[in-house]
C-alpha cells in the first residue's frame, strides 16, 4: 500500500504521542521503587505484591500470604487463605416447590483462594476475582446451582461498602448476600416480569437489577456470608428453553453493563467471565487502632518507613499506613517512603515558574528576570517598560513611575533614606541580579548593561527592584565587546573595562558585587585613591581580618554573622581582578536565592 507524503506525515502525528508514552513508562519501570522485603519477590506476572503482603517464607506479615501459581497461560497470584467456599447441588426442585431452596440432592463442599487482580497500599484496596452464584435449570426440571461464602470473619479483609455492588441478572431472579450468623441481615434486589424489561448498559427492570450497600450499617464481610442467584417465581416452561439461567454476583462497581444477551443461554454469563468478577476488597495492617498521639506503638506496628503515618482502616477495628504528601512508595518497609520528583510531572508550575524539587515538596521560581512565585500565581517581569524595550531589536524611550525612587537614595540620600531589614536587603539583591543573570543568559541575545550601580536600581512600593538605563549597552556594536570610549560611573566601573575598553558580562558581575557591599555596609562607594569602600575591604579580607566593621549596625545581629559573611566572600569574588575568577551572574543570583531561602526555613 502506498502513501502520500501527507498521508505519511499525519501517521508520524499520530504516533508521537506513543512514542512519547512508552519513554514515560519506560523511566518510570527503571525508577520503580522495591516494594517488598530484602530478597523478596515483589511481582507476579505483571502484578505487585508490595509487603505486607509476600511471596515465601519470611516474606510477608501474618494474613497476607499471597501464592504465586506458573501456569502454561502466565502467572497468577492468590491470597493463600482459601477463604472462599463454595456449595454445589444438583437434582430436582424439591417438593415444596420453593424457587429459593436448593435441589434435593445433597449440597458439594469447596474450598478456592481468591485470585489477585491488583494491591492499592495507597488506598487499602485489594482487587480480587470473585466467583458468579448462579442458578440454572435443564427442561427435565433439573437443576444446577452454585452459591458461595463471601464471609470475612476472623481475617484483616471485608467485602469494600463503597466499592462494590449487588447485581442479579436473570428472569425474575432475586440475587440475596444473606447472613451466615443466623441474623435477619441480608441484602436483595429483585428483577421480575412485572416491570419493564431492562435494556443495555441499564440495569433496571425486568432482567437485571442492582443495590449497593447501605452506608454505615454495617460490615458486610462479617456480617454476611452466602451470595445466592434464588428467584422469586416459579418459572414458565417457555422461559426455559430461551432463558434458563439466573446470576448473582457480587462485583465492583461500575464494571459490568448489562446486555440482553447474557440473559439467554446456558451460562452465557459464566462463559463470558470465566474468571469470575472483580471484587473490591478492604483491608487492615492491624487489628487496633492507630495509636493515640503521644502513645507508645506495639511492638508489631506496621508503618515503619519514615515519611510515613498511621490511618485507621475502615476494616475495623484496624489501620493502614500511608506515605506522607509529597512522598510515594512502600510506608510497610524501612525506608520505603521516598521523595515524589513534582518536577516530573506536566505544568506543574504556573506561567514563568520553573519547577525546583526538594524533599517534601518542589518549589516554582520565577525565570530569570521575573518576580513573584510560579506557586502562588503567575510570574511578572522585573525589567522596566524601558528595560524591555531596549532588549526582543527597536529601542524606544519609555518612562514608568517608581514610587520608592532609586536604590541609591534608599541607602545614602538625607532625604529618601529607609532603614532595611536584611532580608528586604536580600530580596533586592536576589532580583536584581536575576535580571542581569536573564540578559546574559536567557534573553535572545547577550545584552551587557554596563552600568550597574544602585542609582539605575529602582524599586516600588513594595521594594521591588526593577534594572534600568541600558545606555551604554546600546553603544556596543554587536559583534565587538570593545568601545571607543569608556562610558560610565567610575565609582562602580571595572578596572579592566577602565583600562583597555572591554566590557564583558564579567565587568556587570564587578559592578553588581560593589553594590552587594553597599546593600550590606550602607556606605557609599567613591572611587578615591585615600578614600575607597572597596579598597579598604578587600585589603581587610586579604590580611584575613574580620570585615565585621562594615556591616550596617543595623542588621548585624549575632544570628546573621554566618549569613553576612557569606555575602562578604560573595563580593570578594565579584571583584577579583582575575576575570576568569568572577562567578557568572546567574551563578550570584541563584547563590543569593538560596542565601534568602534559608534564612526563611
Amino acid at each position: 500500500m502506498s502513501t502520500t507524503p501527507s498521508s505519511q506525515l499525519h501517521l508520524q502525528l499520530l504516533l508521537l504521542p506513543v512514542v512519547i508514552l512508552l519513554v514515560i513508562l519506560a523511566a518510570a519501570a527503571e525508577e520503580r521503587l522495591p516494594m517488598g522485603l530484602p530478597d523478596c519477590p515483589d511481582m507476579c506476572g505483571n502484578i505487585s505484591i508490595p509487603f505486607p503482603f509476600g511471596i515465601g517464607y519470611g516474606c510477608f506479615r501474618d494474613g497476607f500470604e499471597v501464592r504465586c501459581n506458573h501456569t502454561p497461560d502466565g502467572h497468577h497470584a492468590f491470597l493463600a487463605d482459601k477463604r472462599i467456599v463454595k456449595r454445589t447441588g444438583e437434582g430436582y426442585e424439591s417438593e415444596s416447590a420453593n424457587p429459593s431452596a436448593p435441589p434435593s440432592k445433597d449440597l458439594q463442599w469447596s474450598q478456592s483462594p481468591l485470585e489477585l487482580v491488583s494491591i492499592s497500599l495507597a488506598t487499602g484496596e485489594v482487587r480480587a476475582y470473585a466467583a458468579i452464584a448462579y442458578r440454572c435449570r435443564r427442561d427435565d426440571n433439573r437443576t444446577f446451582c452454585v452459591e458461595q461464602d463471601l464471609g470475612f470473619a476472623r481475617t484483616l479483609f471485608d467485602l469494600s461498602i463503597t466499592g462494590n455492588i449487588l447485581i442479579g441478572v436473570g428472569w425474575s431472579v432475586e440475587p440475596l448476600l444473606d447472613s451466615n450468623t443466623g441474623s435477619a441481615n441480608h441484602l436483595s434486589c429483585k428483577a421480575q416480569d412485572m416491570f419493564p424489561p431492562a435494556v443495555n448498559e441499564s440495569c433496571e427492570g425486568y432482567g437485571c437489577c442492582d443495590i449497593p450497600f447501605p452506608p454505615g450499617q454495617y460490615r458486610p464481610g462479617k456480617a454476611f456470608g452466602w451470595l445466592v442467584a434464588r428467584e422469586n417465581l416459579m418459572p414458565h416452561s417457555y422461559e426455559l428453553e430461551t432463558k434458563p439461567c439466573s446470576y448473582a454476583m457480587m462485583v465492583e462497581k461500575s464494571w459490568y453493563n448489562f446486555s440482553t444477551p447474557d440473559l439467554y443461554g446456558n451460562k452465557t454469563l459464566l462463559k463470558k467471565n470465566p474468571q469470575g468478577v472483580p471484587l473490591v476488597l478492604d483491608f487492615a495492617a492491624g487489628n487496633t487502632s492507630c495509636p493515640a498521639e503521644g502513645q507508645p506503638r506495639p511492638p508489631d506496628y506496621a508503618c515503619v518507613s519514615g515519611n510515613s503515618s498511621c490511618v485507621n482502616a475502615t476494616v475495623t477495628p484496624g489501620y493502614i499506613c500511608r506515605c506522607s504528601e509529597y512522598y510515594a512508595g512502600n510506608p510497610y518497609i524501612t525506608h520505603g517512603c521516598q521523595d515524589i520528583d513534582e518536577c516530573k510531572l506536566p505544568d506543574i508550575c504556573a506561567n514563568g515558574g520553573v519547577c525546583k524539587n526538594k524533599p517534601g515538596g518542589f518549589d516554582c521560581p520565577c525565570k530569570f528576570g521575573m518576580k513573584n512565585d510560579g506557586k502562588g500565581g503567575n510570574c511578572a517581569h522585573v525589567f522596566t517598560t524601558a528595560a524591555k524595550a531596549t532588549v526582543v531589536d527597536a529601542p524606544m524611550l519609555v518612562y514608568e513611575f517608581i514610587s520608592q525612587g532609586s536604590l541609591h537614595d534608599i541607602l545614602h540620600s538625607s532625604n529618601n533614606k529607609v532603614a532595611l531589614n536584611l532580608n528586604t536587603r536580600l530580596s533586592i539583591a536576589a532580583q536584581s541580579a536575576d535580571g542581569l543573570a536573564y540578559m546574559h543568559s536567557k534573553a535572545n541575545i547577550t545584552i551587557l548593561h554596563g552600568d550597574v550601580k544602585p542609582a539605575n536600581i529602582l524599586l516600588d512600593d513594595n521594594f521591588v527592584p526593577k534594572v534600568s538605563d541600558f545606555g551604554i549597552s546600546r553603544l556596543i556594536q554587536r559583534d565587538k565587546e570593545h568601545t571607543g570610549s569608556v562610558i560610565g560611573d567610575m565609582n562602580y566601573m571595572d578596572p579592566i573595562y577602565l583600562q583597555e575598553g572591554l566590557l564583558t558580562e564579567k565587568s556587570d558581575v564587578y559592578s553588581f558585587g560593589i553594590v552587594i557591599l553597599e546593600l550590606i555596609s550602607s556606605r557609599r562607594a567613591i572611587h578615591s585613591e585615600n578614600n575607597s569602600l572597596v579598597k579598604s575591604f578587600l585589603e581587610a579580607h586579604k590580611k584575613h581580618k574580620k570585615v565585621t566593621e562594615f556591616f550596617d549596625k543595623d542588621i548585624t545581629i549575632t544570628k546573621d554573622l554566618e549569613l553576612l559573611d557569606s555575602l562578604a566572600c560573595m563580593v570578594v569574588e565579584c571583584l577579583s581582578l582575575d576575570v576568569d575568577q568572577r562567578p557568572t551572574m546567574m551563578e550570584v543570583a541563584e547563590r543569593l536565592l538560596i542565601l534568602g531561602r534559608s534564612r526563611n526555613v
